[in-house]
């Protein structure tokens, strides 16, 4: 997944995300506010810490892969109408990187 100003996508391939390659790519519409990170800033300092761990998981979800649960738009096609389509996202767990094990298969 991008995450980048005017350009939330995920895209077919790493390098249709590094080449900006908007008509393989889908616009990722995140509703902060569901993913726990209002928009205006807590005034709370309990609060402000708690918004801020949000805030840097998801940007450390830029250049992964992830999960994204949500509803996906065909008429909608992100900033500026570049995109194949919009996903409207309501859940976005990052995915673990997997461990490489031991080929346990028969022998």
């Amino acid at each position: 997944m991008a995450l980048e100003f005017e350009g939330d996508a995920i895209y077919l391939s790493a390098s249709d995300a590094e080449r900006h390659i908007t008509k393989n790519g889908i616009w990722v519409d995140v509703n902060y506010p569901k993913l726990g990170i209002p928009e205006t800033k807590p005034s709370d300092p309990e609060q402000l810490k708690k918004v801020m761990v949000k805030v840097k998981s998801l940007e450390s979800m830029n250049g992964k892969y992830v999960v994204i649960e949500g509803v996906f738009d065909m008429n909608s096609h992100g900033h500026l109408g570049l995109y194949s389509g919009s996903l409207n996202v309501e859940r976005m767990p990052r995915l673990r990187e997997v461990e490489k094990r031991p080929n346990s298969g028969p022998k």
